[in-house]
């Protein structure tokens, strides 16, 4: 399972993966609590948040493409990419519109080449 150590703290998020459904409302109430870290700018906290809201609902993409949004604010570029890697991999349409949002994702802009090539090779 990929993890993410930010160089200030040494503390560790297993990337959660994308699973049966869970607990939505949960989910999303999690979710919404780390759009607002996110906002203020705080992305080590809003990712931690944005993985408990995916192991809440491991079904929904939307709150891992979150995570994945974080991690790219890090700068964790590559571990950012591995978890889109995944929601691509998925093949849903909520996971295909997250690949495509991602194109044009200020917080994923380092990535976009990358995610270029996941959404031509996306089932």
């Amino acid at each position: 399972v990929p993890t993410v150590a930010p160089s200030d703290t040494g503390a560790t998020m297993a990337v959660p993966a994308l699973g049966p459904r869970g607990n939505r409302r949960l989910a999303r109430r999690v979710n919404r609590a780390g759009l607002r870290l996110h906002a203020a700018g705080d992305h080590y906290e809003a990712a931690r948040v944005f993985a408990s809201a995916a192991q809440a609902d491991p079904a929904n993409p939307v709150s891992l493409y979150n995570f994945a949004c974080a991690l790219a604010r890090l700068g964790r570029h590559e571990r950012a990419f591995e978890v889109l890697e995944h929601i691509a991999a998925r093949g849903c349409r909520q996971c295909a519109e997250r690949i495509t949002r991602a194109l044009e994702d200020p917080d994923l802009a380092p990535l976009r080449a990358r995610i270029a090539t996941l959404q031509a090779s996306a089932p």
